[in-house]
């Protein structure tokens, strides 16, 4: 029980109730116009920037001009390829890199004879030698380059993971650009087309 001396010193305060203000609830036509338009103009930008994404980047003219240079002292340049090329950007310390090379050397025996060009280029901060041995334990039926300098990757703009894959039909034009693990079923049915194949 409180005594009385204490109980003049506590004050009960109402909590204050506020009365909803019923024209701030009101959104004028104006506001409603605004709101559509700054969601048209978000949607717009999401839309450009996935377009920026796009597998069908174009690519700039100096990925005609490169030449690539493989284990073997061969070059290869990209804009000499009489048939469709695919260039694989992959790193011996890329676990799905390493996992997909059997899969790229069977796609590679099943195209090769219809003019399929395929280039493993090791990335610029792969040990050259680390590269070879790997390269020689596997096999790989196709070549595989090394790009010390980087010119590969930047010819193609900077590759911010291996793996990245670029398919490129006959006249040097990109048709897909593969970033992780390629779908191997896709990429089969792209050089059918290319091919001709149904």
């Amino acid at each position: 029980m409180i005594d009385p001396i204490h109980k003049q010193r506590l004050k009960i305060v109402p909590y204050p109730r506020k009365r909803p203000d019923r024209t701030s609830a009101r959104i004028s036509l104006a506001d409603t116009v605004s709101i559509h338009w700054r969601l048209l103009i978000q949607c717009l930008l999401a839309m450009a920037l996935l377009a920026s994404c796009s597998n069908r980047t174009e690519l700039d003219d100096s990925v005609a001009e490169l030449t690539l240079k493989t284990l073997s002292g061969q070059p290869v340049k990209v804009g000499d390829a009489t048939g469709p090329l695919l260039i694989n950007f992959w790193s011996t310390s890329c676990v799905i890199c390493v996992k997909e090379m059997p899969d790229m050397a069977r796609l590679y025996g099943d195209y090769a004879d219809k003019g399929l060009e395929l280039v493993a280029v090791a990335m610029a901060y792969d040990p050259p030698n680390h590269v070879l041995e790997l390269a020689e334990a596997w096999n790989f039926p196709f070549p595989v380059a090394l790009d010390i300098n980087g010119e590969a990757v930047a010819a193609f703009g900077g590759i911010k993971g291996t793996p990245t894959s670029y398919l490129l039909d006959s006249e040097g034009r990109l048709v897909k650009r593969y970033v992780g693990a390629i779908p191997f079923d896709g990429l089969r049915e792209e050089l059918d087309e290319l091919f001709g194949i149904s």
